[in-house]
């Protein structure tokens, strides 16, 4: 009987890994940390043989017990904020918190370990198609965005266990389908402003099912050390926009953000860095370059491909409604 230790379990994302593992194999021990119980989106606290741990990954005596016996680690917790003030405690959840859970599982006997990471640890060089290879500079990554500097330096530590323990390495790119709080966000603009001025770069969008099975499928499959991006559509924020917008069946103008605009956000933004009010909103000036990504070596190597449309995960986003079992 396979038992599975996985953290972030009541996160957008971790909720779908939880049922994804848990349908997997009828006969798992599922073992969950989380720092505190609540009500979840996808019902989770009704799963049988699914063990809730209350603990810190930041304090291993919270948890180092329950890995006893353990055969896989999902590792999807993190801290995701781009707030300056934050810096330490990002460094702290997601560098020393997966530092302290992989040495955890190295000396527990476990025999694999996934680490959900993100696409912030990777380096866009438009117009290129972004890939496994494309890594960022670290100096770069630590003073813009110390997200993707976390995420991108626990890669680095946990590449260097892969010879002691099977690592695999996922990288989502932006998730959606329902519950998606980032489409939430569109919904929310769309239903107070007339108009939505949106910038015209091409992100990458994957749907969350989608990478719950990319996490089922590197239980068995993928190589030690390496890592996957899992991504599926490459649109422009414009586009996706107009989905949501069309989802929700308004007629809210949509345009694309003059140069102007674009250098009055920046500098609000770089006013709340400045005041210490920033809430975690990233400077637009960064986030405007196009992100286009390739998931051909997960579908090479794993045999990973996408079920979903962007048309039917943005539909499932806005209506909150889950779609059929992937």
């Amino acid at each position: 009987m396979t038992t599975y230790f996985i953290t972030g379990g009541y996160g957008f994302l971790g909720q779908f890994i939880v049922q994804a593992v848990h349908e997997y194999e009828s006969q798992a021990q599922l073992r969950v940390l989380v720092r505190t119980q609540r009500k979840t989106f996808l019902d989770l606290n009704e799963l049988e043989r699914v063990t809730w741990v209350r603990g810190e990954l930041t304090r291993p005596a919270s948890f180092i017990e329950h890995l006893k016996s353990v055969d896989t680690v999902i590792h999807n917790a993190a801290l995701v904020s781009f707030s300056p003030a934050r810096r330490q405690e990002i460094f702290e959840a997601n560098v020393i918190g997966t530092r302290n859970l992989a040495q955890a599982a190295l000396e527990a006997g476990c025999k694999n370990f996934i680490f959900i990471s993100s696409i912030s640890a990777v380096e866009f060089r438009p117009p290129q198609i972004t890939d496994e290879t494309f890594f960022p500079d670290l100096e770069t990554k630590q003073k813009y965005d110390m997200y993707g500097y976390t995420k991108r330096l626990s890669e680095i530590e946990l590449q260097a266990m892969k010879d002691r323990m099977r690592i695999i390495i996922l990288n989502p790119s932006v998730i959606l389908g329902p519950g998606s709080e980032r489409v939430e966000a569109v919904i929310n603009l769309a239903r107070k402003f007339p108009i939505l001025p949106m910038m015209d770069y091409t992100n990458a969008f994957v749907d969350v099912r989608d990478v719950a099975r990319a996490v089922t499928l590197a239980l068995t499959k993928g190589r030690s050390g390496e890592r996957y991006l899992v991504s599926t559509h490459n649109v422009s924020m414009l586009e996706f926009t107009r989905l949501i917008v069309k989802a929700l069946g308004k007629k809210t103008p949509v345009f694309r953000l003059p140069p102007l605009g674009l250098k009055l956000a920046d500098s609000f933004v770089a006013l709340l860095d400045v005041l210490r009010l920033n809430p975690g909103i990233r400077h637009p000036s960064q986030m405007n370059i196009d992100k286009p990504c390739s998931y051909e070596k997960i579908k090479t190597e794993m045999g990973w491909e996408p079920k979903f449309t962007l048309t039917q995960s943005i539909a499932d986003s806005v209506h909150r409604t889950q779609s059929p079992p992937v």
